[in-house]
């Protein structure tokens, strides 16, 4: 099951569908760039680069929003899940 939703920049991952000018492409490749920007490649070879804070529209594999609630609930970037103590 696919879902479409708004993320910001800092939230696209590989293999989200994102519509660009109304046509849908696929990200196939990712990266961090200097200034709070991040490079999009697409399966087409077209590149995109946006600010970390763009809201973009992608369609994203249900599965995968079930993966990004349990690292949210877990407490996000820097947590230790089943850590001891």
């Amino acid at each position: 099951m696919q879902r479409t939703i708004s993320v910001i920049g800092k939230y696209v991952q590989v293999d989200d569908l994102v519509a660009v000018g109304g046509n849908e492409s696929r990200v196939v490749a990712l990266r961090e760039l200097p200034g709070l920007r991040k490079r999009l490649v697409f399966d087409d070879g077209s590149v995109l680069v946006i600010r970390e804070r763009t809201t973009l529209e992608v369609t994203r594999g249900f599965s995968l929003l079930a993966r990004v609630r349990r690292w949210r609930r877990a407490g996000g970037p820097g947590t230790v899940v089943g850590a001891h103590g």
